[in-house]
């Protein structure tokens, strides 16, 4: 028998994350250290605004980041500026390149010293607000549908810090109401910096928009945080100076991937001036700003995006769910690859391109059959691009039976599948 005047068995201990009176998320805040964002600032000859770029940085309310400023051999006072910006703060470093790589080679030449969890790619003559980083980390934890990255809207400044528009939306009002909040209702974990209202404020403001959209629906370059293992998917070397943007060549192969998170708040200020590529005009809705220079340099930074995409097929094949998905992917992005109005297919018809796929066809055919791989590069291909394709990765001598299965193919029309449409089946080999 049980002696009742016995002392007392001791409660369990209470986990930290379930003590009563306290809110699970900010108990998690506390228990558990918060990811660090690396902020990168690529810098060339803009000694008159990169001090301000980096001062925004250091107002965060987000306090754990680190930030590295990328000088691509700046012939200005850049350096002594930085210097003088970062000096007592071991947050901030600098690193001067020896020749200019261009913005996306600079940006890919310093992505393997990164530390943190979330990446930020702030042009050196762009501002970012204080709950800037706060609000992107706390809307990628927060995620009921985690994506690739997350997007806020921006304002617009001239040279001079006076506003030039109040918001720029990367998606027009109907697009927006149709697309579903993604934040839960609870803070978890909830970020000191951001109070309920401030929560009620953000998740009242942020839209899931699916990879399904199949086109541009985002803010362009500082305006978004990154997760770093889906840079690392697309990071490849540097042999020589890249031009164009960061987002032209990541986000277009992100969002297809995996979607984007987007804030319909301006969280930063993009800033209109004589020297940065979209300068001729502020944001007015149908009229497109920027200059054909620009375009061209992007437009090559999302063909490398195309190239990196067939290059990577086993690890991309691998990453997605379901491995079918692949060729959508591969079909929105050279759908959006194009800043001009030749066809969508151009990137495709390039010699880097049909080399690129030659290269890629046997192991896309060891993981989806032959029959497939024609049938889905010829929704994407004029027949002749796909014959070269086909010759050239049989080494001019193809079976009998894959040249039935190409000549079949060459047999029917091409048709161009909206990005929100699959595939049709097909029987496999």
């Amino acid at each position: 028998m049980r002696d009742d005047t016995s002392e007392k068995e001791p409660e369990a201990t209470k986990s930290p994350a379930s003590a009563a009176g306290e809110e699970i998320g900010a108990q998690i805040a506390q228990r558990f250290e918060l990811p660090l964002v690396s902020v990168v600032i690529v810098n060339w000859n803009y000694a008159r605004f990169v001090g301000a770029a980096i001062e925004s940085v250091k107002r965060q309310d987000y306090r754990r980041f680190e930030c590295v400023i990328v000088d691509n051999c700046s012939t200005d006072d850049s350096v002594a500026v930085i210097n003088a910006a970062i000096s007592g703060d071991d947050r901030f470093r600098l690193v001067s390149l020896s020749e200019n790589y261009g913005h996306l080679g600079a940006a890919l030449k310093i992505l393997p010293e990164l530390k943190g969890q979330f990446v930020n790619f702030l042009d050196a003559d762009d501002l970012l607000f204080d709950n800037f980083l706060s609000f992107h980390v706390q809307a990628h934890l927060a995620s009921n549908a985690p994506a690739g990255f997350t997007s806020s809207n921006y304002v617009t400044i001239d040279a001079n810090d006076a506003l030039v528009t109040g918001q720029y939306a990367p998606i027009d009002d109907v697009s927006w109401r149709k697309l579903p909040k993604c934040l839960r209702e609870s803070r978890v974990p909830a970020l000191p910096s951001i109070g309920e209202a401030q929560y009620a404020v953000l998740r009242g403001v942020t839209r899931d928009a699916p990879a399904d959209i199949g086109r541009w629906c985002w803010s362009q370059g500082s305006a978004n945080v990154i997760q770093r293992e889906m840079l690392n998917l697309l990071a490849i070397e540097v042999k020589k100076p890249l031009l164009g943007g960061v987002d032209g060549y990541f986000l277009i192969p992100l969002f297809a991937l995996c979607g984007v998170n987007l804030i319909g708040a301006p969280l930063s200020a993009y800033r209109l001036h004589g020297a940065n590529d979209h300068s001729r005009l502020p944001q007015i809705k149908g009229i497109r700003v920027g200059n054909e220079a620009a375009y061209s340099r992007n437009t090559e930074a999302k063909a490398l995006s195309v190239l990196t995409l067939i290059e990577r097929c086993e690890t991309i094949v691998a990453a997605v769910i379901p491995p079918m998905r692949y060729f959508k992917v591969l079909e929105m992005v050279v759908n959006n690859s194009v800043d001009s109005i030749s066809a969508r297919g151009s990137v495709l018809e390039t010699p880097e391109a049909i080399a690129a796929l030659a290269r890629a066809y046997p192991r896309l055919v060891k993981t989806f059959g032959e029959r497939k791989v024609i049938r889905e590069l010829r929704a994407m291909m004029k027949f002749h691009d796909l014959a070269a394709v086909f010759w050239r990765a049989h080494h001019g001598r193809p079976p009998l039976t894959s040249l039935r299965r190409l000549l079949i193919a060459g047999l029917r029309r091409r048709k161009w599948r909206p990005a929100d449409t699959p595939p049709p089946p097909t029987q496999e080999d």
